[in-house]
């Protein structure tokens, strides 16, 4: 959804030693990008109800220079997503990931959606879902995120936004 007019949150982490960008993730509401057919095949938007559809977001552009992705780089992304995403009453993350980075995301607390796919801008993807407030799940995985969700944060209604 590159030429379509989306609006859009830019998380990004700079190294401390010189001040330059090395890593960002685009996030995009979801119900923008719902009735682009490339999309709703490639994030599996159709699988999420219409109620669910208007807290989620759709995550691209993930990116850390190879010369950090050794380092916490992804990580700090991540959290600083995270935040972002509680703190605007976000629901649910989506995103399409490379087979190669299944394992690293499955750690962050993202679970697969759909099977593997050839996509339409090459190569192969995984559909891959971030329930934010799933507690049970983000312990159950390890994941370093579940630090950040409040443990009296009460679960979201639809009125709770």
């Amino acid at each position: 959804f590159v030429d379509a007019e989306v609006d859009d949150v830019l998380v990004a982490v700079r190294d401390t030693a010189d001040g330059r960008i090395v890593g960002c993730v685009r996030s995009t509401p979801a119900p923008q990008i719902a009735s682009l057919p490339s999309s709703r095949e490639e994030y599996q938007i159709d699988k999420l109800p219409p109620e669910l559809l208007e807290r989620t977001q759709v995550l691209t552009r993930f990116a850390v220079l190879r010369s950090h992705r050794r380092t916490l780089a992804s990580y700090v992304i991540m959290r600083e997503l995270y935040r972002y995403s509680l703190s605007e009453g976000l629901l649910v993350s989506l995103q399409s990931c490379e087979p190669g980075l299944y394992a690293h995301y499955l750690r962050l607390g993202f679970r697969p959606m759909g099977a593997v796919h050839q996509s339409s801008q090459g190569g192969f993807r995984i559909p891959m879902v971030h329930v934010h407030h799933d507690r049970a799940h983000l312990e159950r995985v390890g994941a370093p995120l579940v630090k950040l969700l409040p443990r009296d944060l009460p679960l979201p209604t639809a009125s709770s936004r």
